[in-house]
């Protein structure tokens, strides 16, 4: 098994437990996985369990937005006090249409991020010995109860819930699975292996254009010392199937100006036990992000090694994180010209909506 694990094609990530790579273009990722590939690998998943973040019969494009389409419809989703929804906006920055969810116009047709809920079986993995092994009669007797509370406790109850992130094309109702959680297949040493115990989340942090930025966000609990908590960002697009997409690096000199303004920051957590730098902070996550004119920009999550202790829970285990600016954009993602009137118009009139991104329908 492989967790649907994605990289930033040709930005560096940081591995596991602080471990890093080497700047540059990584390997091939495997994120996502669709349907199809999953099905070849592994059981079929459990059927999904109802969400309330997944909504079926959502249709933002009421009889005059489809009037008016010959005039070109705008998509514009984002967040209101953390809700998802979009907007369907005529050209003169009118709504003509809501939807409780982020929808994208692309090549001529809607589609809908929905992230449902699903049932995935957890594993049992404490060691039970017996006197023939040897151990002090405390570690053995220790050994039989912690097994004993696992069985126990996978028998009453036997899944975890978590999510699995799917794009809905809104004409056919074709859904494709873009994100998900795979325990069966875990590969030797990966953290998954025996998971008793896990979380797993995905969140739809951006989008440019046909680019959809999405986070996995785990937790598991394998019967170690402690659980592990590990992320992982990619960007899917949507005009290539949902594949993954390689939108080259960030000039060299802007990405250094801000791995040093996060090595600043870095710098004054490490205060907390006296520690030093071991590597260059990572980048780790690309960030779309709209002002209030609808005027895009790139901020960058770094990460670096700290202790375990010291986690502070936003990135990953033995790890710290903070964001900065990039002041640039990755070198195979043209610069966008300013955002179109209609779309300016609009957000003049929701102040506490914040953009995730935009696209277009129509002509």
């Amino acid at each position: 098994m492989r967790l649907t694990f994605a990289t930033l094609a040709s930005l560096s990530v940081m591995g596991l437990l602080g471990c890093s790579t080497t700047e540059g273009v990584p390997e091939p990722s495997s994120f996502p996985r669709t349907t199809e590939d999953a099905n070849a690998t592994k059981p079929a998943q459990p059927a999904p369990a109802d969400t309330v973040s997944d909504n079926d019969d959502v249709d933002p494009i009421d009889a005059p937005a489809r009037a008016g389409l010959a005039r070109g419809i705008y998509f514009v989703w984002g967040r209101t006090r953390g809700a998802e929804r979009t907007y369907a906006i005529g050209a003169d920055g009118s709504v003509v249409g809501e939807a409780p969810a982020a929808v994208f116009a692309v090549n001529g047709r809607l589609h809908r991020w929905a992230v449902r809920r699903v049932e995935v079986g957890r594993h049992a993995c404490r060691v039970r010995f017996d006197d023939r092994d040897g151990l002090p009669t405390e570690q053995v007797k220790a050994s039989q109860e912690a097994w004993l509370a696992e069985q126990e406790d996978i028998a009453r109850h036997p899944t975890r819930t978590v999510d699995q992130a799917e794009l809905v094309d809104l004409t056919s109702g074709a859904r494709k699975v873009v994100s998900q959680l795979h325990l069966d297949d875990a590969a030797e040493g990966d953290l998954l292996v025996g998971a008793t115990d896990f979380r797993f989340d995905v969140s739809l942090t951006g989008s440019v254009d046909s680019y959809l930025f999405v986070r996995e966000s785990t937790w598991v609990d394998s019967c170690g010392a402690h659980g592990n908590a590990f992320s992982a960002a990619g960007v899917l697009d949507m005009a290539s199937d949902a594949k993954p997409a390689d939108l080259g690096s960030i000039p060299d000199a802007a990405l250094r100006k801000a791995r040093s303004r996060a090595e600043k920051q870095f710098d004054e957590l490490r205060k907390e036990w006296n520690g030093e730098a071991e590597d260059d902070a990572e980048l780790v996550e690309l960030l779309p992000q709209y002002d209030a004119r609808g005027t895009l920009s790139f901020t960058g999550r770094f990460a670096t090694f700290a202790p375990y202790a010291f986690s502070r829970g936003d990135w990953a285990s033995y790890t710290l994180a903070t964001t900065t600016s990039l002041r640039a954009f990755p070198n195979r993602l043209p610069r966008p010209a300013a955002a179109p009137s209609a779309i300016r118009v609009f957000l003049q009139t929701k102040p506490d909506f914040t953009v995730g991104g935009f696209s277009k329908l129509g002509t």
